[in-house]
Formats: structure tokens, C-alpha cells, sequence
């Protein structure tokens, strides 16, 4: 699969301002309710797990990083990307294991993508991607029709039902509900989504997406008001509390994220040592 670049031409038809996030942050606790119970009953958990071969690595590098044109250049927000890579990986571990499934290799994968996409567009989005526009994406390479065609497989291979739940559709709830950083919520919710969007997809198999969410804003909490253990054991109560958490299970979740998060930092920081050094030879 090559990976194509967004070609930003006058074309308006291609791009469209997404409506924000409820800058209000709702506290309607139906609302939590009803994401709650969805996600306890998440079809992810328990899916097949994918074969980690490098050589599929990669592609799924590739792929993400040109879904990422995609989404910036829609001005989408983060959880249409999510959610697609979510479909993504989901898809290619039950095709491995299914018997109707159409088995994803170099050829197909890039497909896959922009079905999922344009899957997850339309659930998350007012205004979602056409299969026409996902083409001209590709540079022609995938047909709407191959677009539409793959969509109708991979929700069929996956039961898919328009009630799929993310971590993402639980961050501006659950911040919602914290008083106690009110000026930070922005912040804090948008360095959550960047959390989410940089975990492995083994956290997807391991927890349902209400514990992602919480471990993630617990992370940005963490980060952005450098609270001691005493005042951050208190906001893991409260979260705990309001999503009917398990406390040990949750403790492991905010571990693990906190750990990758603390890797990525590592390596962005000595990435940005290096070019220093490279600068200064010059």
C-alpha cells in the first residue's frame, strides 16, 4: 500500500468545519447512563488478537498516518479518527479468525481504511465524508463503490451496530462533572484526546472504553494540575463513583497509559535532543 498525500486544492466540496465539542460540558446523567451501559456491553471485548508481524505494523503505521491527513484536512474531530482505527483493528483481528471475512493484506489494507472511515463518519459526524470524496483521498486508488462494497463487510464481520461506544465519547462527560478544575477542562480534554489517540490497541481488548476514558482524563489531571498522590486518589474516587468503576481494575488501566504516555514524552524529548545536536554542528 502507498500512502497518498491530501491534495488541498480550491475544491471546497471536500472539506467542511465539523460543530465543536459541547463547550457547556453536560452533566445530563441519562446520558452517562446510557454510554455506561453500552460499554459494558462493548462487542470488542474478547475479539481475536491480531498478529503483531512487523510487517503489518507497518502498514498499520502508513495507514494511520494517512487517515491523519484525511481528519485534519476535514477538520474532523478526534473521535471520527479514533473510532476508525478502532474499526480498523477489530476488523483485520476477526477477519484473521472468520470464515466470511476477506482477509486483509498490502493489497486491501488501504480500502479498509477508508471504509472504516467513512463508517465511522457517519456515526460520528453531521456532516460525514462521501464515498466519492474518501476516493479522490486515495488518488483514485479505491473506487466509491469498492468503498461502499467493504463498509457493508466489515459491519457485517463485525455485528455492527450504530450504538458502537469509544473512550473519546466519554471525556467531555467526564469532565463535565469535575468542578474542582474548571479552568483547565479544555485543556485537559483536549490533551486527553491526543492520550487516547497514542495507546496501544491492546488497551481496547483489555478495557471497555468508559475505563479508558476515565484512566485518560486522570493522566491529563495529573499532568496539568501536578497534584499529590492524596488529591489525585481523591479524583480517582470520584470517577470511580460515577461510572461504577472497578477500583482495582481501573488502578492497572491508569498505570499502563500513564507508562506509554511517560515512553512517548521520552522519545519525543530526545528526538528534540537530537535535532539540537544535529542543529548546533551545523
Amino acid at each position: 500500500m502507498q500512502s497518498q498525500n491530501i491534495l488541498y486544492n480550491n475544491d471546497d466540496s471536500m472539506s467542511f468545519e465539523q460543530p465543536l465539542f459541547d463547550k457547556f460540558y453536560t452533566k445530563n446523567k441519562s446520558v452517562l447512563c446510557n454510554l455506561l451501559k453500552l460499554s459494558n456491553q462493548d462487542p470488542r471485548i474478547g475479539l481475536p488478537k491480531a498478529e503483531n508481524c512487523q510487517e503489518r505494523m507497518k502498514m498499520r503505521s502508513v495507514l494511520i498516518d494517512w487517515l491523519r491527513q484525511v481528519n485534519n484536512f476535514r477538520c474532523s474531530k478526534p473521535g471520527v479518527l479514533a473510532l476508525t482505527v478502532e474499526i480498523v483493528d477489530n476488523y483485520v483481528c476477526a477477519a484473521s479468525k472468520s470464515k466470511y471475512g476477506r482477509e486483509v493484506n498490502s493489497q486491501n489494507y488501504q480500502c479498509v481504511g477508508a471504509s472504516a472511515y467513512h463508517l465511522a463518519s457517519k456515526l460520528e459526524e453531521v456532516t460525514p465524508v462521501t464515498a466519492n470524496d474518501m476516493s479522490k483521498y486515495t488518488s483514485d486508488c479505491v473506487t466509491p463503490s469498492d468503498i461502499m462494497n467493504f463498509e457493508i463487510i466489515i459491519a457485517f464481520e463485525l455485528g455492527f451496530s450504530p450504538k458502537y461506544v469509544t473512550p473519546i465519547d466519554f471525556i467531555h462527560l467526564i469532565v463535565g462533572y469535575v468542578d474542582f478544575i474548571d479552568d483547565q477542562k479544555q485543556l485537559i480534554a483536549n490533551a486527553t484526546n491526543c492520550y487516547i489517540d497514542v495507546i496501544d490497541n491492546c488497551f481496547v481488548k483489555k478495557f471497555q472504553p468508559h475505563i479508558i476514558g476515565v484512566c485518560a482524563v486522570l493522566v491529563g489531571y495529573d499532568d496539568f494540575e501536578n497534584q499529590n498522590d492524596d488529591e489525585l486518589d481523591q479524583m480517582g474516587d470520584f470517577l470511580i463513583d460515577l461510572v461504577n468503576a472497578n477500583k482495582n481494575q481501573l488502578g492497572y488501566c491508569y498505570k499502563l497509559i500513564k507508562s506509554v504516555i511517560e515512553s512517548k514524552k521520552s522519545q519525543f524529548a530526545a528526538g528534540n535532543e537530537a535535532l539540537e545536536t544535529i542543529s548546533s554542528g551545523m
